[in-house]
């Protein structure tokens, strides 16, 4: 898998909160109109996440039987049906991963486990996975990524108020976090309020800590200017995110679509 197509996390808690890929946009998203005015579906582009690594099936199931008792063996396995869409079979592999590591489940297999519920139309099974836990020891980071997961979910129920409140609940409980005021800002963009989305944006690029980040930050910025009807603006910001990435396919298409345009 190529560095422009991989995105999700490592199989480690710090690194559940290092961003992904700008491909694995959900095509809907790619392909928004250049200029319209039309918003775009508002979508973490991080969740589900898709793992960086490659799971060796074969190897993943001969370690479980030679060491059934092993959470993280599980979740390998798990890992590996995950990768190859096979969510199904995915799921009991997360389960008994959850199930011996009790009181102490690490946020990835929580994470990972709620997707795979997601991905087989079950978020019903999700939810609970994604609340506070009395029996497992908190941190906000780990509260503030569920809060993101839950928002996540209030939109493809299409409840963008409870989605709000999620994103701002985990910005609230980590606030030097990047992810929550950048789908801030695109939720705003959603709901034509360009102003705070702008704000929020804005926020988002102050706790951007990666090149991804800030070039992501800058092809929306960019997107917000094309749908406001501001050219110069959007071609700046698409050049922006390109020199902070050359790998952002999208702020690539939508430069060359916006020099193609006919001038307004």
């Amino acid at each position: 898998m190529s560095a422009s197509r991989r995105y999700g996390i490592v199989l480690v808690l710090v690194s559940l909160l290092a961003l992904g890929r700008y491909q694995l946009l959900r095509p809907a998203e790619k392909g928004a109109p250049v200029s319209t005015g039309k918003r775009p579906p508002i979508r973490d582009p991080y969740h589900p996440p898709l793992p960086p690594m490659q799971y060796d099936m074969k190897r993943a199931q001969a370690a479980v039987k030679k060491w059934p008792g092993s959470g993280k063996i599980h979740f390998t396995l798990g890992m590996a049906y995950y990768q190859k869409g096979n969510y199904a079979q995915a799921i009991p592999e997360m389960e008994k991963a959850r199930q011996l590591t009790r009181g102490r489940t690490p946020a990835v297999v929580v994470w990972y486990l709620a997707a795979a519920y997601r991905a087989v139309g079950n978020p019903d099974l999700a939810m609970p996975l994604l609340q506070p836990d009395p029996g497992v020891r908190t941190t906000p980071d780990r509260l503030a990524l569920f809060a993101r997961a839950r928002a996540d979910m209030a939109i493809d129920r299409g409840d963008n108020a409870t989605a709000r409140a999620e994103f701002e609940n985990s910005l609230k409980l980590d606030p030097q976090q990047f992810q929550a005021p950048y789908f801030l800002g695109c939720l705003s963009e959603y709901e034509g309020k360009y102003d705070d989305a702008t704000i929020q944006l804005r926020r988002a690029s102050n706790t951007a800590k990666s090149a991804y980040d800030r070039s992501l930050v800058h092809m929306t910025l960019g997107r917000l200017a094309e749908e406001q009807f501001r050219p110069a603006e959007a071609e700046r910001e698409l050049k922006a995110a390109l020199a902070e990435d050359p790998t952002n396919v999208e702020a690539s298409e939508r430069l060359a679509a916006l020099r193609q345009a006919p001038a307004r």
